[in-house]
């Protein structure tokens, strides 16, 4: 029998102290230069889905989360056209050229559109969610 997984571990197991005193970024806090922890917080939850797109309509692939830590897109057959806005869909030319086969990484929360740039393709999405103390 298999032990249940913890997807959100206690706030002290996710701040344990470090032992090295340099901070890992030094940041700029209020014009004065200070070092500041930066952590970045566990992953909680995610989703994956697959779609058949074409290259004649863009699909919303994603939609902007601000809880999204990272979304990973793959083509599968056939380069892809990926786009931020609508405004990016409106013309082939001013949407980005992808190659197939090659995992595309979103770390912005921000909407995604794809489109298959010469036949009908299967463009897959992994989504992880932040974990937000919930």
């Amino acid at each position: 029998m298999s032990t249940p997984v913890d997807l959100q571990p206690e706030t002290d197991e996710v701040m344990q102290s470090e032992t090295h005193t340099d901070p890992p970024v030094s940041v700029c806090v209020e014009y004065v230069k200070t070092p500041v922890r930066i952590q970045e917080l566990p992953r909680k939850a995610g989703a994956t889905r697959s779609y058949t797109v074409d290259k004649t309509t863009p699909r919303q692939l994603i939609h902007a989360d601000k809880f999204r830590g990272k979304a990973t897109i793959i083509s599968v057959g056939d380069n892809m056209l990926i786009g931020f806005n609508r405004v990016s869909t409106s013309d082939p030319s001013l949407m980005m050229l992808w190659p197939a086969n090659v995992p595309f990484y979103v770390t912005a929360s921000i909407d995604v559109f794809v489109m298959s740039v010469n036949t009908t393709t299967v463009i897959s999405v992994g989504t992880e969610l932040w974990a937000t103390g919930d």
